[in-house]
């Protein structure tokens, strides 16, 4: 008799992952892991439990990659690399922008309170941003809701390679004014309310 093969969860978790990473949720199976794995599906399904868990801990994850992108130092503006990540994040990692953001898939709830939280950090980060002095966090989180629309589109275009120029050059010039025209306006809208 063959020796009983197990996998650690984040061994499991890992493959997972790997699979997302290049084929998306909806090809994502136990079979698909244990293929990555090279074992059988039962060592994976002791492994995570259940599918739906292991999905769930997936979008989680890929979500926290979102937010190490959002927050990496790349133009000296807190701000601006907040959307500069998005877009290379969905450049980058399309299968995990698809899984966030875009698939049909029976998470939409947490994938709607993961994107809550998300922008919560976000707008923690905001705080520090001196394009935003004098904003209220109520006018952060409208910044961030607005410019959110925008980039979210800019990158689903460079996620399925639509843009002439996908450049990282590119797409920060093109946050940057949008970005500015934003928060002025919000700026204006709030002293003219004061």
């Amino acid at each position: 008799m063959a020796p009983r093969t197990s996998f650690s969860a984040d061994a499991v978790m890992d493959a997972a992952f790997a699979v997302l990473r290049k084929e998306g949720i909806e090809k994502l199976s136990s079979r698909k892991i244990a293929g990555r794995l090279k074992s059988s599906t039962t060592p994976v399904y002791s492994g995570i439990g259940s599918m739906k868990k292991l999905e769930e801990a997936l979008l989680a994850r890929a979500n926290e990659l979102l937010f190490r992108f959002q927050t990496t130092p790349r133009t000296g503006h807190i701000f601006l690399d907040m959307g500069v990540g998005y877009a290379l994040f969905a450049k980058e990692e399309p299968m995990l922008f698809r899984a966030l953001f875009l698939d049909d898939s029976p998470h939409r709830a947490l994938r709607n309170r993961l994107r809550r939280e998300h922008f919560a950090r976000l707008e923690a980060q905001m705080a520090d941003e001196k394009l935003l002095e004098g904003l209220s966090a109520e006018g952060r989180h409208k910044v961030l809701e607005r410019m959110w629309v925008f980039t979210h589109g800019l990158s689903l275009l460079a996620s399925q390679k639509a843009l002439d120029d996908d450049s990282i050059e590119y797409i920060t010039e093109f946050l940057q004014i949008t970005g500015f025209d934003i928060v002025t306006a919000e700026i204006q809208r709030e002293r003219g309310a004061q």
